[in-house]
């Protein structure tokens, strides 16, 4: 599993399939459902990020389906999150929206910054998605805070660059432009 995950941050993807899907035969074969809802998880982000939406809505309904099962509301949380993702990429705002107010939830109560900064972007790409401009603005600021509280420069940088463009989608150019200069 670890393996995978380093590949995956990497954005070495098919490696990390592979790395994913052994480890997935492993935790079955030795019993332990948190790992193979994890491996789970992780092979749903990856069929997300190569754009097999059916497999990777398959994968992480199962991985959520264990994580309830055994009670982890933080992983579960973010398997909640990545479905928002998933969402928005089908173009249902609406759910991607209820989905990622379901995971800051329980994100936030426990205490999962670099989550709530990744919740918020979905919220606020959902927002701007729907038209309020205004809601996405103060959910990608606040997404730009947790990164910030964190020392995450790649989701800061991600922050700024929503934030630029919904200056820019409300006629903005030159708080757009300053908001990705900064990114």
């Amino acid at each position: 599993g670890n393996l995978g995950i380093v590949d995956f941050q990497q954005g070495r993807y098919e490696a990390a399939t592979g790395n994913f899907e052994r480890s997935l035969v492993l935790f079955r074969e030795t019993g332990d459902r948190t790992g193979e809802a994890r491996a789970l998880h992780y092979l749903g982000a990856l069929d997300l990020q190569k754009g097999r939406n059916p497999s990777a809505a398959s994968q992480l309904q199962r991985a959520l389906s264990i994580y309830r099962e055994a009670g982890d509301r933080s992983a579960e949380a973010h398997v909640l999150a990545t479905l928002a993702d998933l969402d928005l990429r089908q173009g249902r705002h609406q759910q991607a929206a209820e989905r990622a107010h379901q995971a800051l939830a329980v994100l936030s109560d426990t205490g999962n910054r670099f989550g709530e900064a990744y919740g918020l972007g979905i919220l606020g790409i959902a927002d701007m998605r729907q038209g309020r401009s205004q809601e996405a603005a103060d959910h990608h600021q606040q997404a730009l805070a947790r990164s910030r509280e964190i020392g995450d420069q790649s989701g800061e940088a991600r922050a700024l660059n929503r934030i630029g463009e919904v200056f820019s989608a409300t006629s903005q150019p030159d708080r757009a432009r300053s908001s990705v200069l900064r990114a």
